[in-house]
């Protein structure tokens, strides 16, 4: 909507770096929720089981300029959580009428017991059928030998649960298709 611009920088080394500008967006959450993120890392790296397990938030910069504007940095080898179902839905022939689904989700702000059930079979009876599970697919095709297969299912089933857990306790919103990333290198979001 504010139309970003993606920015390289080279370095002296002959490293190039990526990095989105945006203007006309407050991006002092966005920096808050990293430094959160960092915090949580920094607790989860003490913790020898954590470690083992490689529990951690992938984390990117986020430079507030000010209060309209700032820098945050590209993060490499990543696709939207919609791009990739997208994906193989359509590999699979499904397209995605988003009208349709506007059309049998019922917006209100606080539905009542008959809104809820209506939601609940609307999501169950057509929505579930007609767009079915492919997530798994993605990473099958994705991920052509066995252990990195099995390890870019581990890291995205970790990265998800921990994402949702933090945002959950602290009230992060706007969680939706088009902004959860999904590594395509490691499977982690």
């Amino acid at each position: 909507l504010q139309k970003p611009k993606k920015v390289k920088f080279y370095a002296s080394n002959g490293t190039s770096y990526h990095y989105l500008c945006k203007k006309d967006e407050d991006l002092r959450k966005d920096m808050r929720m990293m430094e959160f993120a960092t915090f949580i890392n920094r607790i989860l790296t003490n913790d020898r089981l954590c470690r083992q397990k490689d529990f951690r938030m992938v984390t990117y910069a986020v430079i507030c300029l000010n209060e309209t504007c700032g820098i945050l940095e590209w993060v490499e080898n990543t696709k939207s959580f919609r791009k990739v179902v997208g994906k193989m839905l359509d590999f699979r022939g499904i397209k995605i009428d988003y009208e349709e689904i506007r059309k049998l989700y019922i917006d209100v702000e606080r539905p009542n017991k008959e809104q809820i059930k209506l939601k609940m079979s609307n999501f169950q009876n057509i929505l579930l059928k007609k767009f079915p599970p492919v997530l798994h697919s993605w990473f099958t095709c994705h991920y052509k030998d066995i252990s990195s297969w099995f390890n870019s299912r581990l890291l995205y089933t970790r990265s998800i649960a921990l994402w949702s857990m933090v945002g959950y306790i602290i009230g992060l919103g706007d969680r939706h298709a088009e902004n959860i990333l999904l590594n395509t290198k490691t499977g982690s979001i």
